[in-house]
């Protein structure tokens, strides 16, 4: 069997997980769709993060810890983070989050509808699908930043 790399290994793991994603949203057990999506969120968060060398494991645990230091990246004007995620966008992730924490956690102590779930799992899946985008830009943008100024060195 063919080692794969880390980088590798997580990309076929991402895409492993998307198409499971799909699946389950699909097939309507928004209680999977609901979990993959917060994994996602939490992993794109970090790989943000991660890029513009803000990451601590330590103090970034959570995906709330995660999302306050990316709003705090973004109080920056002249920093690149502000330009891709809007206030609105990391305010839409917390609000889903806080969501999404009673469904899971308290699952047994309520009664939760399956409308309940498919609605925060379709919001999820568009938050998701934001987010890739977002996080990604921003991954490119910060490399391209790194390679202008080791250029000028």
């Amino acid at each position: 069997m063919d080692r794969l790399t880390g980088n590798q290994q997580k990309y076929e793991n991402y895409r492993a997980q998307s198409r499971r994603l799909t699946s389950a949203l699909r097939s309507g057990f928004y209680l999977e769709a609901v979990f993959i999506e917060y994994a996602i969120i939490e992993d794109r968060l970090e790989s943000a993060l991660t890029h513009a060398g803000a990451f601590n494991p330590k103090k970034q645990g959570t995906i709330t810890s995660k999302l306050t230091k990316l709003e705090k990246l973004c109080e920056n004007r002249r920093g690149l983070a502000r330009r891709y995620f809007p206030a609105e966008l990391l305010a839409a992730i917390r609000a889903w989050k806080d969501r999404r924490n009673p469904l899971v956690h308290e699952l047994m102590k309520q009664r939760a509808t399956t409308a309940d779930f498919e609605a925060v799992a379709r919001e999820g899946q568009a938050l998701v699908k934001t987010l890739k985008s977002k996080v990604g830009g921003f991954n490119r943008a910060v490399d391209r930043e790194r390679a202008t100024k080791e250029v000028d060195r």
